[in-house]
């Protein structure tokens, strides 16, 4: 509360934990409910504090890591929970606990990882903010089932990735623009390049290629899954081209 006293523009506050374990499983902590469920009673009563003095103001968390899983308390109607698309716990899909957290009453977003410099190094086509495919399927997949804000982990390297970065910021204006895509990227190219479109284009493109680190083989976005320590395990962040 005294945040927002002192900032009053803030348009929201964040309760998320901590990141990383160590939670508390003494006998009380373990009456108030799973971890899922004590981080939903705190966000609640925090809600509650900001509601009465900051009526339109909001209260955010993540949905990620031990707290990924839905809990079995009814969330307030002020509370944003951002469903991480990484380091999950539990064995449930991202839509899986977007929806289950929406059927708690919570309103949605996303916590994205467009790139991750440990991950793909900065290198053309191997992140997720690079693939045009992935982007053009998730943003309005998300939108579609009720996610209203969207944040991306992603860093300042606007060459191999800047084309998606585009892409991305007309799909989160308008998820209708998934169906024009062909075009934006022509637009792109002819904003970016003016005369040298042709050769950079062709480069451009053939940096859309398959990107390892973020679509299986089914087409589904590979979701590291945090395993009973800290973050994800050792095959997962290999998998998704981290240091193991």
């Amino acid at each position: 509360m005294e945040k927002l006293r002192k900032r009053p523009a803030l348009a929201s506050v964040s309760v998320d934990p901590s990141d990383g374990g160590g939670w508390c499983e003494c006998e009380k902590c373990r009456a108030l409910g799973s971890i899922s469920d004590r981080v939903a009673i705190l966000a609640n009563e925090v809600a509650a504090a900001v509601g009465a003095e900051s009526p339109g103001k909001l209260v955010g968390l993540y949905a990620y890591n031990h707290h990924s899983p839905a809990p079995s308390v009814r969330i307030a109607p002020n509370v944003v929970v951002s469903v991480a698309t990484a380091f999950l716990h539990g064995d449930q899909t991202v839509e899986e606990i977007m929806d289950g957290w929406g059927r708690q009453g919570a309103v949605l977003g996303v916590r994205e990882y467009y790139a991750v410099n440990t991950w793909d190094r900065d290198q053309p086509a191997q992140s997720r903010g690079a693939n045009l495919a992935y982007l053009s399927r998730t943003i309005p997949g998300f939108h579609a089932r009720g996610a209203r804000f969207m944040s991306a982990e992603s860093s300042d390297n606007w060459g191999p990735n800047g084309l998606g970065y585009y892409i991305a910021s007309r799909l989160l204006w308008d998820v209708r623009q998934a169906q024009r895509v062909p075009e934006l990227v022509d637009d792109f190219l002819a904003r970016a390049f003016g005369p040298a479109r042709s050769r950079c284009g062709s480069s451009t493109r053939s940096s859309m290629g398959p990107v390892r680190t973020s679509v299986s083989t089914t087409g589904r976005p590979h979701v590291p899954r945090a395993g009973p320590g800290e973050g994800a395990c050792r095959p997962c962040r290999r998998r998704a081209g981290a240091p193991g």
